[in-house]
């Protein structure tokens, strides 16, 4: 079964290498790492919870990590909107984002949750990962 990922369009700016991407961070090989992990859960691939997406805490907030682990490894941020529908609003190479729950993570989740209001998007909340993405 496939599944869907949107972005909004200041990501697709910083993940699109036509575009020359607008994040610095984000060279050629961070790019094609992250196409890879995006055409897997494109295609309906196995995606393995906690080891290549995962709720983001705290779980009440409704965020979801992709991960791409390739180095250098990238992270995808955003949130369901509909079964097997996944939104991205940013974008960071792992190296820069620290432990969990630094600061940067709290930056990042807060940014997402920031955007996901604007865009007036309720987020899909299942019981299970499987109910997200299967």
């Amino acid at each position: 079964m496939s599944r869907q990922i949107f972005m909004t369009e200041s990501l697709y700016g910083q993940c699109h290498p036509i575009n020359r991407s607008t994040n610095r961070d984000l060279n050629g090989a961070a790019l094609a790492n992250l196409r890879v992990q995006m055409e897997a859960f494109l295609t309906g691939e196995e995606v393995v919870e906690k080891r290549q997406m995962t709720w983001l805490a705290p779980v009440k907030r409704n965020m979801w990590e992709l991960r791409a682990f390739m180095k250098p490894a990238v992270r995808l941020v955003g949130w369901f909107h509909a079964h097997r529908v996944f939104i991205c609003t940013h974008v960071s190479l792992r190296s820069t984002l620290g432990p969990g729950g630094s600061a940067a993570w709290i930056e990042i989740v807060d940014k997402s949750e920031t955007k996901r209001a604007e865009l007036k998007l309720v987020p899909f909340v299942a019981n299970t990962f499987d109910g997200h993405m299967n």
